[in-house]
């Protein structure tokens, strides 16, 4: 399979399974360079390239959400990037310790032509997923007593 590209993983969390786009970051690359109207990045697209870092939310229902430009060589091919990502069908959902998780993701991309034909080419520099944490040790501690209390219960009218 692919090999797992999510480098960044926050200290105090254990990612259980990332986001991600049909069968992973390649699938994602081939949707960017499908999607882009060339006709919006025209001269822009040059065989060097140039490097896009941007982020965006998995939200828990699949759907894509607050993308945003980090940095980026040229404004024209940043601008259509956006366009076509913020329009992406929904990827699989983040999960964290077996529940939904909204996530963010950070990709830092290299898009070039190819060819004289204008074929596109998407290639990674590095990626990051963070997951939110909306989670405090109060919280923690709430769920874990109210469980204890639920078995506590259930032995007591059981037994």
């Amino acid at each position: 399979g692919e090999p797992d590209t999510a480098t960044y993983i926050a200290p105090m969390d254990t990612i259980t399974v990332a986001p991600k786009f049909e069968n992973g970051d390649q699938d994602f690359f081939r949707y960017i360079e499908t999607h882009i109207t060339l006709l919006n990045i025209g001269s822009s697209l040059t065989y060097l390239g140039g490097n896009y870092k941007f982020s965006f939310y998995i939200e828990k229902n699949g759907e894509l959400s607050e993308f945003k430009m980090l940095t980026f060589s040229d404004a024209n091919i940043a601008h259509e990037l956006e366009r076509v990502i913020s329009r992406m069908p929904k990827w699989s959902t983040g999960y964290f310790q077996g529940k939904k998780k909204k996530t963010l993701m950070v990709y830092n991309v290299n898009l070039r032509k190819i060819d004289d034909f204008n074929a596109i080419e998407v290639t990674l520099n590095e990626s990051d997923i963070q997951y939110n944490r909306s989670t405090n040790p109060l919280k923690w501690s709430l769920a874990i007593g109210s469980v204890l209390i639920l078995i506590g219960l259930f032995i007591v009218r059981g037994g």
